[in-house]
């Protein structure tokens, strides 16, 4: 049986999933640039 995660993820597109790749990485620079407050 598959995990609820796995089903979850995979009910995306490779696009879909691309997407979200960019965004973490952009989310990760912003919080590199941006000095914690």
């Amino acid at each position: 049986m598959q995990s609820p995660l796995a089903e979850f993820l995979a009910s995306f597109s490779t696009e879909d999933k691309q997407a979200i790749s960019n965004l973490i990485g952009e989310y990760r620079q912003a919080k590199l640039v941006t000095p914690a407050v």
